[in-house]
């Protein structure tokens, strides 16, 4: 699953291999990569404007195979 920091560590905790996006002061997601229960966690800048990660989700999105 593909999901933010609200989302990756519940998923995480009930089995789910998980990668997510989190903000720096977002620590939950980072404890949960730490610990194993998360895969990957790339951190954000949740104040930057959505259209500056264009390239990040494309290179997401093309390695899961899920581009068109």
């Amino acid at each position: 699953m593909i999901g933010d920091h609200g989302w990756v560590c519940g998923a995480g905790q009930l089995g789910f291999e998980v990668i997510g996006t989190a903000d720096v002061n977002d620590p939950a997601p980072f404890v949960g990569e730490a610990e194993g229960l998360v895969s990957l966690v790339v951190p954000l800048d949740d104040g930057v404007r959505s259209d500056y990660y264009l390239p990040l989700t494309r290179y997401v999105l093309n390695r899961a195979c899920l581009s068109q």
